[in-house]
């Protein structure tokens, strides 16, 4: 069976009617043999964003998906192909810049948000398509942050259901998420040595400037903010923040 998760759902794809269906069905059901390689999607009517799909196989031939479920998976990214080709890099010292691959944000398509990792050519080396449930978060920009378990931190605007999200780099999966009731936006947001992430950000109904430090369970160790002065203009009057230890 085929089956792809996008959203937190689990979506079959139906090949006679070309769509991919909410739910899990079996596709085969009879005694396991030798598949050798050969094409079992070709479609160009998938929407721009990530997919985990997956293969998989469960040993009782019941017509029901059950556990144990022995399955592999690939990710797919569908981005906008036209937006590829728009990077390139005008000046570069190899005596004198610094070598290495430079992550960032990329919003300048907005079907097609992503994240990027360009080396020092301007090559694409890694990238990461914002799926549709959290593209239209990323206007006017969306801060990144490349950790050093091979997973990034992403913070997001505008009322999104998760202010910050952690996306393994490999698997493209999100491995955590913070959300915060009347936050509406996150400007800013570091991962500290102890584990704890570090945000800026603004918070509803009093329009309130913050900064504060949350733990990996999502609670408040601690957080500033500024005396009677409410931030009645977005993004408010912090912008960034950084934690530097002094003893």
């Amino acid at each position: 069976m085929k089956i792809a998760r996008l959203r937190a759902i689990f979506r079959y794809y139906n090949a006679a009617v070309g769509l991919w269906l909410p739910g899990l069905q079996v596709t085969y059901q009879g005694n396991l043999f030798d598949l050798s390689s050969c094409q079992v999607l070709n479609t160009t009517n998938l929407a721009l964003g990530t997919y985990q799909v997956y293969f998989g196989v469960d040993l009782y031939p019941d017509g029901i998906v059950n556990e144990p479920l022995y399955y592999d998976r690939v990710t797919v990214s569908v981005v906008n192909h036209d937006s590829l080709t728009d990077l390139y890099v005008d000046i570069y010292d190899e005596q004198k810049a610094y070598n290495g691959l430079t992550y960032f944000a990329d919003s300048h398509a907005p079907r097609a948000p992503r994240i990027v990792a360009v080396n020092m050519l301007g090559d694409i080396t890694w990238q990461y398509a914002v799926p549709d449930y959290l593209r239209q978060f990323t206007n006017p920009g969306f801060d990144v942050e490349v950790l050093t378990n091979n997973h990034i931190v992403v913070c997001l605007q505008n009322n999104s259901p998760y202010q910050v999200v952690e996306i393994d780099k490999t698997s493209h999966e999100l491995v955590w998420t913070y959300a915060r009731n009347g936050l509406r936006t996150a400007r800013d947001c570091d991962r500290l040595p102890n584990g704890n992430t570090l945000m800026v950000g603004v918070l509803e109904p009093a329009q309130d400037s913050v900064i504060f430090e949350v733990t990996a369970e999502g609670e408040i160790v601690w957080q500033l903010k500024i005396k009677d002065a409410p931030a009645t203009r977005s993004p408010g009057f912090f912008s960034k923040a950084q934690r530097i230890r002094t003893q």
